[in-house]
């Protein structure tokens, strides 16, 4: 059992995008308690105020130290520039939370160019990669860095007339769960959180006043991912309405055929018996696994 501290975070810094409202600003709320130092990221609106001012005005008034950063995550250069924020402001940093993202158009695969799929992955994926990537030198110097990525269910399961957002989010979670397996050595723990919640993106799913899932409800799970305290890496955590369950993907155990297709028809539904299946820290320990099946396999075939 893991138990956090109540000062292991203070004075850490954290980085958190999108946060200029719903989810992004619950989790900067929650890591600001926790004593963590943010640079609060939403990009600014022509002739709009600037949400993540506010943000970090609510923040500040709470006694947290924050700083707003308005960057477009997708710009040239955006990333560099929430780096050097966290590092000019407070000479560090610890952790960061890629929330930053868009739904895209919602529309039935084929209705939907090439183009639609470019915009959102530009967004949903490349940007985090690219904040990864100025921020790795950093996490990895930090006694306890760490990075969450924001996902989302259809990044699970796919969604119906969301093929460009549900693509990118299986594309970020299997980034984060590769980054996992690659920063472990140096002590950097990646995790992914699939959150529900009221927000602009899901007020048509959820209800318009949304009291059945508050993005404060889903925010105590990236404090912890975040926390210097917590050791687990290479996880998917979903919260929603104060609930949480851990995600993860599974191979049941499966059997060999006899060549054939109709071998595998008519053995579909045994071989995909869940009872005893298992999961794998990587994808070479899963080929790893089935591949010393086959070797066992071909010994039994010569006796």
């Amino acid at each position: 059992m893991q138990a956090l501290s109540p000062d292991s975070d203070r004075g850490r810094v954290a980085i958190v995008t999108g946060a200029g409202k719903s989810l992004g600003a619950a989790f900067a709320h929650a890591l600001g308690a926790r004593g963590f130092r943010l640079v609060v990221n939403n990009r600014k609106r022509g002739g709009e105020p600037s949400s993540a001012d506010e943000t970090v005005r609510k923040l500040k008034e709470s006694g947290v130290e924050a700083v707003a950063e308005c960057s477009d995550v997708a710009e040239t250069g955006a990333s560099e520039a929430l780096v050097d924020k966290a590092l000019d402001t407070y000479g560090r940093l610890d952790a960061v939370v890629c929330n930053a993202g868009i739904v895209g158009d919602t529309a039935w695969f084929g209705k939907v160019g090439l183009d639609g799929f470019r915009r959102v992955m530009e967004i949903n994926f490349f940007a985090n990669v690219s904040l990864s990537l100025a921020a790795l030198p950093h996490l990895k110097q930090a006694a306890a860095g760490r990075l969450v990525f924001i996902s989302s269910a259809a990044g699970l399961y796919g969604a119906r007339g969301l093929a460009p957002y549900a693509a990118t989010k299986g594309a970020l979670t299997s980034f984060a769960l590769t980054l996992s397996d690659e920063l472990k050595r140096y002590g950097v723990c990646v995790n992914v959180l699939t959150p529900f919640a009221l927000s602009q993106m899901t007020a048509a799913d959820i209800g318009a006043d949304g009291t059945m899932a508050l993005p404060e409800e889903t925010a105590p799970a990236v404090a912890w991912l975040a926390s210097a305290d917590c050791a687990v890496t290479g996880q998917i955590w979903v919260a929603a309405g104060g609930r949480y369950r851990r995600a993860i993907t599974v191979e049941t155990q499966g059997g060999r055929g006899d060549g054939t297709p109709e071998w595998l028809a008519a053995n579909a539904a045994p071989l995909s018996d869940m009872t005893n299946a298992r999961t794998f820290p990587g994808g070479q320990e899963a080929f790893q696994d089935i591949f010393a099946e086959i070797v066992a396999d071909r010994a039994r075939g010569k006796e």
